[in-house]
């Protein structure tokens, strides 16, 4: 599938489409290989379309996607999905 080939190249220019895949696309078979392409990609950028896909009513998509936010190098994700350093006082 082509999800899994632009993981697997980790262009970050796919970032956009498979994001919008992962949140809208009616297949639950394609939403589970947009969310283990994000993870391939690792850009923090899909930490909000991964942080909705968790609620995916597909456990495969959900699990895909939690796992793809472990992958992904975001030092915290907040509620809104935006990725945020986290800061101690």
């Amino acid at each position: 599938i082509a999800a899994k080939t632009l993981g697997d190249i980790g262009d970050t220019r796919a970032t956009e489409p498979l994001c919008q895949l992962v949140t809208k696309d009616k297949s639950s078979v394609v939403r589970h290989h947009a969310a283990v392409a994000l993870g391939g990609i690792g850009d923090p950028l899909a930490a909000a379309a991964l942080v909705q896909a968790m609620k995916d009513k597909d456990a495969k998509v959900r699990k895909a996607a939690e796992k793809a936010l472990k992958k992904i190098k975001v030092s915290e994700v907040t509620p809104e999905g935006s990725s945020e350093e986290a800061s101690y006082v």
